[in-house]
């Protein structure tokens, strides 16, 4: 096997790891987090003001990031058999 046909896995499963760090942030137990972060700005105000909206929001980027990163991951490790 050559180097160059080891690339393209190496590279998914590069950005499967990214995509999984992304969910791992955007995970809705860190909704709280976030809150308190932001706590005392406009920003804290209108997340509070529409806290379903963003924990549903966080939730939906979360599955979407976990999901594609598992994929890639599996994706990039995964041999074809001719």
């Amino acid at each position: 096997m050559e180097v160059n046909e080891l690339a393209p896995a190496r590279s998914r499963k590069r950005k499967g790891y990214l995509y999984l760090a992304m969910a791992a942030l955007t995970c809705p137990c860190n909704g709280l987090i976030f809150l308190a972060i932001f706590g005392g700005t406009a920003l804290g105000a209108f997340l509070t003001e529409n806290l379903s909206l963003f924990l549903l929001g966080l939730t939906g980027i979360f599955l979407l990031t976990f999901l594609r990163g598992l994929r890639l991951i599996d994706a990039g490790g995964a041999k074809k058999k001719p």
